[in-house]
């Protein structure tokens, strides 16, 4: 029996296709150029499509752009006949908690302890692995998952929701600028009365009816307030403004369910089950400074301690095998396989407590980037090497 490895994306990194797949919505640019988003948002209980747009969205595979690269070198380095690279895609959209179930039973259908499960996983799909673990270890069963490898997860949270709400998020500026790019073209187009072009705020207001942005956020783990002391105002939805329409219902999930199973201690993985893989040196909103600006760019601090989108104390666990590099958020995937040392971190095989942190500059300090990272995703840019 082969061993299986299941790889991940974050948000959002799986396609999304209509329930008969004949059609995908998600990453399709045009959707989001031509006003289409509202097919990607949910109703109030955060699980069914919203009523006013909304349509039912199956998750396929990772969306090759990003991911592709890194996939295609483990299936390349990984003996065909003792291991199957897998790629599960889930509805990132939805809470973590419900991806994480469908992971469990995934992971129950197709491993045992003697053939048990290897998870890689960037970003958000590193929460979902540790919560589908939790649940798998509470039961007893922690011998299916061998090894959990994660790129640059927010395992402590992330100020990324609360950029994409603000309106400060480099995706949405880009969209943007295309979208105008397409609004001029279109005002000589028989398709101009049709149009429905886009707005940042409109866009915005779909990301808040995702459940799996209010996981993101950040962390209320004990003593954050030496780090954050205005966090906790973020979990009030009348500290935002009010036509973001954010939820509290999904604000309450986050910090009464989901935070808590991340930070049970009975639920981590051991050393010789997680390896963190994490940045610095990127700017990286990581506070709160202005509490009563909720909602705007300047109510959040930044620091070069992180990866342009999760702080290095967020994706690097103490208690893991740890690695600190020098990449951003969306290159990790990427630059971690293409000299082999995903595929190295997936084999090796750990019973010890964790090594000193890997540090990629031999002991020199990081240097800080003075600006964020041009988007390449979903937007290739010819001008960029992504």
């Amino acid at each position: 029996m082969r061993r299986i490895v299941y790889f991940l994306g974050g948000l959002p990194g799986s396609e999304l296709f209509t329930q008969d797949f004949g059609a995908m919505v998600w990453p399709e640019l045009k959707h989001l150029l031509l006003g289409r988003y509202k097919e990607l948002a949910l109703a109030p209980n955060g699980t069914d499509p919203a009523p006013d747009g909304g349509i039912e969205l199956l998750p396929n595979r990772t969306v090759y752009l990003v991911y592709g690269r890194a996939i295609e070198r483990l299936r390349r380095d990984l003996d065909p006949a003792t291991w199957e690279v897998r790629e599960w895609g889930w509805d990132w959209r939805k809470r973590a908690t419900e991806a994480a179930t469908l992971l469990t039973a995934e992971i129950r259908r197709s491993s045992s302890a003697e053939s048990p499960a290897t998870l890689v996983a960037h970003s958000t799909g590193g929460i979902v692995c540790r919560l589908a673990y939790r649940s798998l270890k509470l039961a007893g069963d922690a011998a299916l998952v061998r090894r959990i490898v994660t790129l640059g997860t927010p395992h402590r949270g992330t100020y990324d929701p609360v950029k994409v709400w603000s309106l400060c998020h480099e995706m949405t500026r880009q969209l943007l600028y295309l979208a105008n790019a397409v609004g001029v073209a279109l005002l000589f187009s028989p398709a101009a009365p049709i149009a429905r072009l886009w707005t940042p705020s409109g866009l915005a207001a779909v990301t808040a009816t995702w459940p799996c942005l209010y996981d993101l956020l950040p962390y209320l783990y004990p003593n954050y307030q030496e780090q954050d002391p205005y966090r906790l105002y973020l979990f009030d939805a009348s500290n935002w403004p009010a036509d973001l329409g954010i939820s509290q219902a999904h604000l309450d999930h986050a910090r009464g369910i989901t935070q808590p199973a991340m930070l049970d201690p009975d639920g981590l993985p051991p050393a010789s089950v997680l390896t963190t893989v994490g940045s610095t040196g990127w700017l990286t909103h990581s506070a709160l400074n202005a509490p009563s600006a909720i909602g705007k760019c300047g109510a959040m601090a930044v620091s070069g301690l992180g990866d342009d989108t999760v702080t290095i104390d967020s994706s690097v666990l103490a208690h893991s095998r740890q690695v600190i590099r020098a990449d951003s958020h969306m290159s990790l995937p990427t630059t971690t396989s293409v000299n082999g040392d995903l595929t190295r971190w997936v084999l090796e095989d750990n019973p010890n407590p964790p090594p000193p942190p890997d540090k990629t500059a031999a002991g020199a300090p990081l240097p800080i980037v003075q600006q964020w990272p041009p988007l390449c995703w979903p937007i290739p840019n010819p001008w960029i090497d992504c």
